[in-house]
Parts: C-alpha cells; sequence; structure tokens
C-alpha cells in the first residue's frame, strides 16, 4: 500500500514538474513574440500575458489583457505626439516664412525628420565674421524654435561648424574652438533668454571637419559654414 502512495506522489510530482515547464515554456513564447510586435498595445498585450502566465498579475487581471489605464495612456500619448506633429509642421512653416520676408532663404534650411525637426543657418547668417555673437536673425529664429521645444518637452542638439581658417579672423585658437564656442552661444541663448532647461541642450562643434560638400568656391564654403539645430521629440513611453 506505501509503495502505491510513493508511485502516487511520484508520479503528481512528474506531472507538476511537466506542467511547469509548459508554463515557463509558453511565458518565453509570449516573451518572444512581444519583443517581435511592432505595435505598442500588442507588445503590452503580450506582456500581459507573460506576467500572467508566471502567475505575477496582480489584481485579478486577465493574461493578455488590457485595462483601460493602459488604453488611457496609449490614447493620451497619441493624442500628445498627433500636436507635438503640428507643432512641427507650424514650426517649419514659420521658419519659411522668416527665411522669405527676411530675404534668407539661400541661408536658411529646415527640415522634418523622424523625430522632430533639423534647421541649418549659414554663420554669415547667424554670427559675426570670427566671432561667436549672434545675429538678431538667429535670435528671432532660436526663439521660434524654443516656443515650439518647450510645448513638446523636445531635446535641442546644437552643432557648430566652422569655414577653414575661420579662426584667424577672431579671437580662437582653430576652427573647432570657434565652432564650439559659437554651439556653447546659442546654448546660453537658449537657457538665459528662452528659459530651457539645460539638460534638455546639448552641444558639440567639428570645426571644418564635417563639411557638405566641396569647399573649392566660394558658395560652397559658405554652405559648409554652417549652424545646425536638431530638435527631438520625447522617444515613445
Amino acid at each position: 500500500m506505501s509503495q502505491k502512495i510513493i508511485a502516487s506522489e511520484r508520479g503528481d510530482a512528474t506531472t507538476a514538474m511537466l506542467v511547469s515547464l509548459n508554463m515557463i515554456l509558453l511565458a518565453f513564447f509570449i516573451a518572444m513574440t512581444a519583443f517581435a510586435v511592432v505595435d505598442t498595445h500588442r507588445q503590452r498585450k503580450a506582456w500581459g500575458s507573460f506576467l500572467g502566465s508566471l502567475g505575477i498579475l496582480s489584481g485579478g487581471l486577465n493574461p493578455g489583457g488590457s485595462t483601460k489605464g493602459q488604453d488611457r495612456e496609449l490614447s493620451g500619448y497619441l493624442v500628445e505626439m498627433q500636436k507635438s506633429k503640428g507643432l512641427i509642421t507650424f514650426l517649419l512653416q514659420s521658419i519659411e516664412e522668416f527665411a522669405v520676408n527676411k530675404k534668407l532663404t539661400g541661408n536658411i534650411g529646415y527640415y522634418e525628420i523622424p523625430d522632430g525637426a533639423y534647421i541649418t543657418v549659414t554663420n554669415q547668417t547667424a554670427f559675426n565674421q570670427g566671432g561667436d555673437e549672434l545675429s538678431e536673425s538667429a535670435k528671432e529664429l532660436i526663439d521660434k524654435m524654443s516656443v515650439v521645444a518647450s510645448k513638446t518637452s523636445s531635446e535641442i542638439s546644437i552643432i557648430g561648424n566652422a569655414a577653414l581658417g575661420e579662426y584667424k579672423n577672431g579671437l580662437f585658437p582653430d576652427d573647432t574652438a570657434l565652432s564650439i564656442a559659437r554651439a556653447g552661444e546659442v546654448a546660453r541663448y537658449l537657457i538665459e533668454k528662452c528659459h530651457v532647461i539645460q539638460s534638455e541642450i546639448s552641444v558639440s562643434g567639428y570645426g571644418a571637419s564635417r563639411p557638405i560638400t566641396d569647399s573649392r568656391t566660394d558658395e560652397q564654403k559658405r554652405l559648409n559654414n554652417r549652424l545646425e539645430l536638431k530638435m527631438h521629440l520625447p522617444k515613445e513611453m
């Protein structure tokens, strides 16, 4: 009799082990599915199934089910993204109007990028020759950008570039130092005048090492000698 009980207990233990193994394999499959799915809503449902299969989904939630709170969070995020995209479009349109009115269409470039906006301004337009003093046109342009950046909680990347040998007309030791100083001046203006949070700004300068075209003609040199501003919308939650 005792042997039958022991055998029965062993059988129950084996069955329990197999069930646990199957659940682990199922959980692993669901987790892999979550990584393979592009849609955020479906990712959350897959992760819900994963947590539920491990028995750690709290509050009696159905595995794979999406709570109303999660749905509201996702809907709110999508609405905010639509608003942000609309503000990017507004920004680019206002920059275009600004460039036309100021007769600067050949000196200002503006494009929409996947995560925000990209603006480029020739240093001839943005700064004094060989120096880092911002022009009034540059300040007006930065003002426009900062308003949209603050409304969308965007990060701003400032990238300075300088023409080869331009530093000789100023007080800087080389082209790289000049480009960094110019980018830094834009950052200072954003922080002090536009009240942009310092942690949302990055600054870099490359001197003449990142040309976008040959520098054989004066026109090519003018285009290479530029300030770049990138506004990055917040990444997906």
